[in-house]
């Protein structure tokens, strides 16, 4: 890590796996994802929540739940994980991984600045630079499971 730098999810998780087989604890590490069901745990780094939206009639685009917190969009939160249990490492831990997201993300209102969204690219043709935003005709804030605690 870069000095004064807190580091990012995946390395800290990295870091809690090390230190786990270092005393001799099994660990492992997996990803929380946004989610408006009761899954979004998986151990693969591209199991994003997606669907195909109907923006105009006959007129689709692929959008990709993400999440906004902590000054920035996320694909995920990588986690290590023991003993059935999920470690956001600065973060949360929980034995429920919708919990954990929550606890992140909540109270999912965008002018509290910790939100989940449906996210997609608009292409800019050349010489512009194509963006990612966020869906706001549809579940803006986009819903989570049981909403907030």
């Amino acid at each position: 890590m870069v000095p004064g730098n807190p580091g990012q999810c995946n390395d800290l998780a990295l870091l809690m796996e090390h230190a786990c087989e270092i005393i001799g604890v099994p660990a492992s590490i997996g990803y929380v994802y946004a989610t408006t069901d009761y899954v979004n745990f998986s151990t693969s780094p591209d199991a994003f929540q997606w669907r195909d939206y109907e923006y105009a009639p006959g007129q689709e685009r692929r959008e990709y739940l993400r999440y906004y917190a902590s000054g920035g969009f996320n694909n995920w939160e990588a986690v290590c994980v023991v003993n059935e249990h999920y470690y956001a490492v600065k973060e949360t831990h929980s034995s429920d991984s919708v919990a954990l997201i929550k606890d992140i993300i909540c109270p999912n209102d965008p002018v509290d600045a910790n939100y989940q969204c449906w996210r997609y690219l608009v292409y800019v043709p050349p010489p512009g630079e194509s963006y990612w935003t966020c869906n706001t005709q549809d579940q803006y804030p986009a819903p989570l499971p049981g909403g907030c605690p």
